[in-house]
């Protein structure tokens, strides 16, 4: 049976040497469809170079790709072994300019670096060289990761991807959301209430001079690894997100969870008040019994100007 779905372009970047990787990210990709696809509505579409590009003269060939498959993706994975690659025009190699051109587009970049073990004659020592400078700048733009297997690998593709496809949603209905509030009445308020979702805000603008909270419980499957007849298993994840929509950092936030009585809640939180910048999200893991979530709340205190204040969200 047919469904509607959104199609996201995932680039799987890297140098030669991490072949079998590359493959690897691609079945991971396609075995997030088969698990994933109809349920969210949404399908994963690998690009690789050696697959996706066509033969074309009249550019650069790194200029070429990146007309025929960089620009248009939605997500990057890119991947590192022993080498750098090769130095393009502009950058040090096409996977550098791969990541960083994404990255100054918007675009969700997810970068590993392989562990597993190597010929020391298969090793090009500049290259390698090469390979630990970026590695260190790249520190200093975010997270990357490693893996000492292909099965390691497939888990964290899986998870990344699982992660993308929930905040692409996110900004898409975001989106929407910006573009139907001119048709609400003038100065009227309106609030969402479902799904653990509280948003009050006028037609205008919200009150710059307020902190605003939206609180919304979320839970994904994670693939955790395959049983004996390689049949994937998964395990859900749950967590609270924490998001101040207002226009005022909220300070010396704390949080503290509810939950109708012979049920459990266990929600993680720092050990210290923090502070939620105007416009930014904090994610809180929180654990249930098998008896539910029914009437679980999470009550947010936080200061604003010297004044404390409170309120309290429903998160069933």
């Amino acid at each position: 049976m047919s469904f509607a779905a959104t199609v996201y372009k995932v680039l799987i970047a890297s140098p030669s040497d991490v072949r079998e990787a590359r493959g690897e990210v691609e079945t991971a990709i396609h075995q997030w469809n088969t698990h994933n696809a109809e349920n969210h509505s949404a399908i994963l579409l690998p690009w690789r170079w050696e697959d996706g590009g066509i033969p074309l003269l009249g550019d650069s060939p790194q200029n070429i790709l990146n007309d025929q498959g960089v620009k248009s993706a939605d997500i990057v994975i890119a991947l590192f072994g022993t080498r750098l690659g090769a130095p393009t025009t502009n950058y040090d190699s096409g996977t550098v300019e791969e990541i960083l051109e994404s990255l100054k587009n918007d675009k969700r970049v997810h970068v590993y670096f392989s562990d597993r073990s190597v010929e020391l004659s298969q090793i090009d020592i500049k290259q390698l060289v090469s390979l630990q400078a970026f590695k260190e700048r790249l520190g200093e733009l975010g997270l990357y990761d490693s893996f000492d297997s292909l099965e390691n690998l497939n888990k964290k593709v899986l998870n990344a991807v699982n992660k993308d496809v929930w905040d692409l949603r996110e900004t898409s209905t975001q989106k929407s959301s910006d573009r139907r509030a001119p048709e609400q009445e003038p100065n009227a308020h309106f609030s969402l209430e479902g799904e653990g979702a509280n948003l009050s805000a006028a037609t205008n603008g919200l009150d710059k001079n307020q902190v605003e909270f939206r609180v919304q419980p979320r839970n994904e499957r994670e693939f955790k690894g395959t049983d004996k007849r390689g049949k994937a298993q998964y395990r859900l994840r749950n967590w609270i997100e924490v998001e101040n929509i207002g226009g005022r950092d909220a300070e010396d936030v704390t949080f503290a969870a509810q939950i109708d009585e012979g049920r459990f809640m266990r929600l993680m939180v720092p050990e210290n008040p923090i502070t939620i910048q105007s416009g930014s999200k904090r994610e809180l893991p929180v654990q249930y019994s098998a008896a539910g979530k029914s009437g679980a709340k999470v009550t947010i205190q936080w200061s604003c100007d010297g004044q404390m204040e409170e309120k309290t969200f429903n998160v069933e």
